[in-house]
């Protein structure tokens, strides 16, 4: 008998959610690693999600975990999810990794160059992070 108690699965299949919990039932906790889906992920069962987004954006990863899996209100869930979009959709689109960088540097929390071979945003992506960041309350505007 196997001691696993809790799986990541960052697969791209989100099936796989409610593949494990209906065959492991509450034995096994799954987080799943992809923040573009963590909604769907926590609709089917997911205990949580394992995403660099929550380094950078906690209050908001907490937000739609509390509304989801605490409260298990999933119109107030869907709306957060919804007004997150834009944001979890420029790191979809320009790297999970060079925006977690960028969006802790802006903020003011370095964490250091990026590793090789990824490069930082350019210098248009990143104003239009920074925009991103000032709209959702995390930091101000600066002039670059």
């Amino acid at each position: 008998e196997a001691n696993a108690q809790l799986s990541k699965d960052s697969s791209g299949d989100i099936t796989r959610v409610l593949e494990v919990t209906r065959a492991c039932g509450t034995k096994v906790s799954i987080l799943h690693g992809n923040h573009m889906e963590m909604l769907p992920a926590y609709l089917l069962g997911a205990a949580g999600v394992c995403t660099a987004m929550a380094s950078v954006f906690p209050e908001s990863c907490i937000e739609l975990y509390e509304l989801s899996v605490v409260k298990q209100n999933w119109n107030e869930a869907r709306r957060c999810f919804e007004e997150l979009g834009p944001l979890f959709r420029f790191c979809q689109e320009h790297s999970l990794a060079r925006c977690v960088k960028e969006a802790s540097e802006i903020m003011g929390r370095p964490l250091g160059p990026q590793r090789k071979p990824l490069s930082g945003l350019n210098e248009q992506d990143r104003k239009a992070l920074s925009e991103l960041l000032h709209q959702y309350g995390y930091c101000p505007v600066t002039a670059s």
